[in-house]
């Protein structure tokens, strides 16, 4: 794991459909194995997650929030 992950909370977060990480097979064991998280996948979205799902990675950071306190 990656100190940096360590100290800051965080989340790795990919659209099931996002043509750029896929397969999701990958990338989910390289977040494991490099920072220690699991993969969050958000359905029906693409490469660009934040405006396809805003409510919903909204709601990831969200999350984070009481691990950071």
């Amino acid at each position: 794991m990656l100190e940096s992950a360590k100290a800051t909370p965080c989340v790795v977060a990919v659209g099931s459909d996002d043509v750029f990480f896929l397969p999701l097979a990958r990338l989910g064991p390289a977040a494991d194995r490099r920072l220690g998280l699991d993969l969050r996948v958000v359905d029906g979205t693409g490469h660009l997650l934040p405006e396809e799902a805003p409510e919903q990675v909204a709601a990831l950071v969200a999350a984070l929030i009481p691990t950071a306190r």
